[in-house]
């Protein structure tokens, strides 16, 4: 394979903690590692709180540097993950200084990824595409507007036609299109996309982050610095959002036993209802809710449980979602107990390391925890297969070879074109 220059246009990148954030890092990474070089532009850190850190305060402009891989950073009107007209403001800023920014930065790229959502994105990828006459890939981790539509954040209308126009316009502009999930690529071919246009990328895990087995001398200390220590816990890392219906789920951690504890761990805008509901339902040391960690920290999140929870609405849009945090888990060697329905629960019932239940079906969840909190070897055998299963399907350097091989083969065609 050649040795590509890839631009990657991303609104989401760490420090933030985040599904997009790890795909696009992680991918970025495995890229370099083999000798292509990739220039990333994003905007400052501020995702979800809305609070810029203090290292990128006052500031136009940042650049970041590893081996092979430039990571091009650039104001935003930062804000929280809420209010729809706020964030639309620091998607639509970040999207043009990133373009100011790719004038020059992704001038010699061979090929222009963009990452959607929010679709302001793909169209700055797709726009440096055209200026620097280089192919266009479009990577689809999530389908706006339907999502917001679906889950109620938005109604019908004029905003939501306009976007729908503007994401299709980008899936038939692009070279080739990158869903995350096969329901995604089927939604997107319906759209007029040639289904060889399209090739699913699934989420994954960078297995070198975690070890192979977790010691236990590091799981107990873990324990007793997140004040858990003696407790079964249930560890739900990442975003507290609407998408994932976490309150509709405090119920259960009353029926799962009076030694379990679920711990959340994260920010997001249904964060504040949680605690206020878990308070009112008087849940006490059963639930109990950390800040977001810094990414270093994640290792040590996971060593601290004996099972992680995933789980998503019970709405007809959430059944084509695929769970990232199932396959960090599973690569962290830590069982799932998913609540979720259509790919996600075909994907995890395909194979060992995670019991399903029903998407917000608090009893059937309350029991599925209460079961293995009464079977540790069994919740010791799971986490073994899920790590095991996480290594043959799930390991994020194998993606991002088949990613390689999607923006070499856009390149090909590209200059093929130009001959």
């Amino acid at each position: 394979m050649r040795r590509l220059r890839i631009a990657i246009v991303s609104q989401y990148w760490p420090p933030e903690i985040g599904a997009p954030q790890a795909r696009m890092l992680e991918t970025a990474r495995a890229f370099a590692r083999r000798g292509h070089r990739v220039t990333v532009l994003t905007a400052f850190p501020n995702h979800p709180t809305g609070v810029v850190p203090p290292r990128w305060r006052g500031r136009l402009t940042g650049d970041e540097r590893e081996r092979n891989l430039r990571v091009l950073r650039s104001w935003l009107l930062a804000a929280p993950n809420r209010g729809a007209l706020r964030r639309t403001l620091a998607h639509a800023t970040a999207a043009a200084t990133a373009f100011v920014r790719g004038l020059a930065g992704a001038g010699g790229a061979d090929v222009v990824l963009a990452t959607s959502p929010p679709l302001f994105t793909g169209l700055v990828g797709w726009m440096l595409a055209r200026l620097h006459r280089r192919p266009f890939v479009l990577d689809v981790r999530d389908l706006w507007p339907d999502a917001f539509v679906d889950l109620g954040l938005a109604r019908e209308g004029r905003v939501v036609d306009a976007f729908r126009r503007l994401e299709r316009f980008l899936y038939r502009r692009a070279d080739h299109v990158v869903p995350v999930t096969e329901a995604f690529a089927d939604r997107i071919v319906a759209t007029g996309v040639a289904r060889e246009r399209t090739t699913v990328v699934r989420n994954g895990v960078d297995l070198s982050r975690f070890p192979r087995e977790v010691d236990p001398a590091a799981a107990a200390q873990a324990r007793r610095a997140y004040g858990v220590e003696g407790r079964f816990v249930v560890l739900y890392l990442g975003a507290h959002g609407v998408a994932q219906g976490l309150a509709r789920l405090l119920p259960a951690a009353k029926a799962a036993g009076p030694r379990t504890t679920f711990l959340f761990v994260g920010e997001g805008a249904e964060k504040d209802a949680m605690v206020a509901e878990a308070a009112r339902l008087g849940l006490g040391e059963r639930v109990r809710f950390l800040p977001g960690v810094p990414r270093d920290e994640v290792v040590r999140v996971y060593a601290a449980a004996d099972v992680c929870l995933v789980a998503l609405r019970a709405t007809p849009l959430m059944e084509t979602f695929l769970p990232s945090k199932a396959f960090e888990a599973f690569g962290a060697g830590r069982p799932v107990v998913a609540c979720v329905a259509g790919e996600a629960k075909a994907l995890l019932e395909a194979g060992p390391g995670a019991v399903v239940v029903p998407p917000e079906d608090v009893d059937a969840l309350g029991r599925a925890v209460a079961a293995l909190a009464a079977d540790p070897a069994r919740v010791a055998a799971m986490g073994r297969a899920a790590r095991e299963r996480a290594e043959r399907e799930f390991d994020r350097d194998a993606l991002a070879r088949r990613y390689l091989a999607v923006l070499d083969a856009a390149v090909g065609a590209a200059r093929r074109r130009r001959r």
